[in-house]
């Protein structure tokens, strides 16, 4: 017998099945809806019977949607916080900001060989213990002329990491919901920028770029209802 014509009872598409399928359950292929296939009624056959869906999210599109939800709440309880805390912020900033700047003379290299070959005296020492310490009070006043310069732009960076962390966190949200295709795509965009000084942004970008792969992709397409 030739194939029947049913319109899916979820989203009215066209579908040629063949009637060996007759009666049984079967899933549309524009939306993935299951429902029962019509059965033999006299010389008709009887309406298809609409099945719940199932809210399932695919493998390919899993890492996305929990990496997104993940950072997007991280961004924002740790802007949040630096926001909310200056003092916090600034002792983040400072300890950041001391790790690129030098705690010891750089004739200290010249003091290793040195003392390899001699022993040094007392008076070497002194000498020595001065030197170092005017190299660190130096550092620290070098420190000090940075963590002023570099606190605006850190407080402005926070406020630029809450809005991409709420961009991805709602990203993530439009996975989780299968809802806001667009949305998805801007939550994946703003993975890649979301709060690059505390190290995010590699993670961010590695979930962006599976992010847009998967919703790109046939399957991610139909999982928004939006296949060609």
């Amino acid at each position: 017998m030739p194939d029947i014509v049913v319109d899916c009872p979820h989203c009215g598409h066209a579908l040629h099945l063949p009637t060996e399928y007759l009666g049984r359950v079967v899933s549309c292929l524009e939306c993935e809806a299951p429902f029962r296939a019509p059965v033999k009624d006299g010389d008709g056959y009887t309406q298809p019977i609409a099945l719940a869906k199932s809210r399932g999210v695919p493998a390919k599109l899993f890492i996305p949607l929990v990496g997104l939800l993940v950072l997007g709440v991280m961004g924002l309880v740790l802007n949040g916080y630096f926001l909310a805390n200056p003092k916090a912020s600034e002792d983040y900033v400072r300890s950041t900001l001391s790790g690129l700047i030098a705690q010891d003379p750089p004739e200290k290299a010249e003091w290793k060989i040195a003392d390899a070959k001699k022993k040094p005296d007392a008076a070497e020492l002194a000498r020595r213990q001065e030197i170092s310490d005017d190299f660190r009070r130096d550092a620290r006043a070098k420190l000090d002329r940075q963590l002023d310069e570099n606190m605006p732009d850190s407080t402005r960076l926070r406020y630029f990491g809450l809005a991409t962390s709420g961009l991805t966190f709602l990203g993530g949200l439009a996975f989780l919901l299968r809802r806001g295709y667009a949305i998805a795509f801007l939550g994946c965009v703003g993975a890649t920028l979301n709060s690059p000084d505390m190290g995010c942004c590699l993670v961010g970008g590695i979930v962006a770029i599976w992010g847009v792969l998967a919703l790109i992709s046939d399957e991610g397409r139909r999982y928004f209802r939006r296949a060609a």
